[in-house]
């Protein structure tokens, strides 16, 4: 009987970030001891296809409904019998009827369990003890005030979850899920590898600011404070400044390159900055971002890329993994994450990022010390899952 190893809920390699998070996760169970190609449930297979994960993996695709008759169909009966997983046997056939008891399923949503109720994931957790397949919520950041009871009963239907994070560990002991089946390491992307690329255009290596700012996080303030900030930079500091983007969509709320290029279209003119702009690999990003001296992100897979290379970093939060991680790496969030919904001033960005410079050597030694036993976390837990469940 086979003993496969399935990646689910992937939502497409655009967001490099997940791309991470799949790549880092192969790299791991490959060095645990999982000798095949596991396979990778995913919602967009030509992004996937594009990004080249399609040679780490075996991509099995989400389907969609055959028709808008069909579609109409389960929307009435959802709305009808008030039963928001209706339909999901259309969605997850494919995955359904290749997996079974002897298999080990992943989901791999990170912060899935952050905003809203993610049907697809309850659906296919619930499936999967139907079928008696070992159910793991990998990695997963889970805030406090979204575990209600229905989301409670799905996390209590997981073989096993895996935070990710402090806060994540903490809010599921606070739930009252069984502690003998919680585990806590930290995020896969902290074993990423980094892949060589040329460096931007006017890029300084060593003396170099790397920004990543997001949708997720633009709003008046936050923009004020982030404009600020990169004055501050170039007037008080010798260093340049590169523009990094970590989502490519076309979305205009989403796609971190169109804000990035507004970055650098304000301030070309200053001869210190540049822009990544084009769509490179999560580990060509890490590269770059590894040449930073300092950095200042949004993403959370960006400021992951500069932890685990040891570039002080600045976090411009909007949500709990943020600030849970920050906490493991440093022992405290503050100082660390500025949460954008708490920016009100305009220097709300330029005086921790101010602190950080002047720590600069400080936090590299915390690094040094921290980072080998935090990243060996993820490789442990890896190592154990695998044992436990495929042999």
């Amino acid at each position: 009987m086979s003993k496969n190893l399935f990646l689910c809920g992937h939502t497409g390699s655009d967001n490099r970030g997940c791309e991470a998070i799949v790549r880092s996760t192969i790299k791991i169970f490959t060095q645990a001891g999982y000798k095949d190609k596991p396979y990778l449930a995913t919602y967009n297979p030509r992004q996937d296809e594009n990004a080249g994960v399609n040679k780490v993996a075996q991509l099995i695709a989400y389907r969609s409904y055959d028709s808008k008759l069909s579609r109409m169909f389960y929307a009435g009966m959802r709305k009808l019998l008030k039963n928001p997983l209706i339909g999901q046997s259309v969605i997850h056939k494919d995955i359904w009827q290749r997996i079974d008891s002897s298999d080990l399923s992943l989901s791999i949503g990170g912060d899935t369990y952050c905003y809203n109720v993610p049907t697809g994931f309850v659906a296919h957790n619930a499936k999967m003890k139907k079928l008696g397949v070992p159910s793991v919520l990998w990695c997963c950041s889970v805030g406090e005030d979204f575990i209600t009871d229905k989301v409670k009963k799905d996390l209590e239907n997981y073989t096993l979850i895996v935070a990710r994070e402090a806060y994540t560990y903490e809010n599921l002991l606070k739930a009252e899920i069984s502690k003998d089946k919680i585990l806590k390491c930290c995020d896969p992307a902290f074993r990423l590898d980094v892949k060589e690329c040329e460096l931007p255009e006017g890029f300084v290596a060593g003396n170099t600011v790397g920004i990543n700012f997001s949708g997720f996080v633009k709003n008046e303030k936050s923009m004020e404070a982030a404009e600020y900030m990169v004055e501050n930079i170039l007037s008080k500091t010798d260093m340049s400044i590169c523009f990094i983007p970590h989502v490519y969509t076309v979305e205009p709320d989403t796609d971190d390159l169109l804000l990035m290029r507004e970055f650098y279209e304000k301030y070309s003119q200053s001869g210190r900055v540049s822009v990544v702009d084009k769509a490179l690999s999560c580990e060509e990003i890490k590269y770059i971002i590894s040449n930073c001296r300092f950095f200042v992100g949004a993403r959370t897979h960006t400021t992951i890329a500069a932890y685990s290379t040891s570039v002080p970093t600045l976090t411009v939060g909007y949500s709990i993994k943020s600030r849970g991680i920050a906490k493991d790496l440093f022992g405290t969030d503050e100082g660390y994450v500025v949460p954008y919904t708490d920016i009100e001033k305009k220097d709300a960005l330029w005086l921790p990022f101010s602190a950080i410079i002047e720590n600069e050597e400080q936090i590299k030694a915390r690094y040094k010390e921290i980072l080998p036993e935090y990243s060996k976390s993820v490789q442990d837990t890896a190592e154990l899952i695998l044992k436990k469940f495929l042999g």
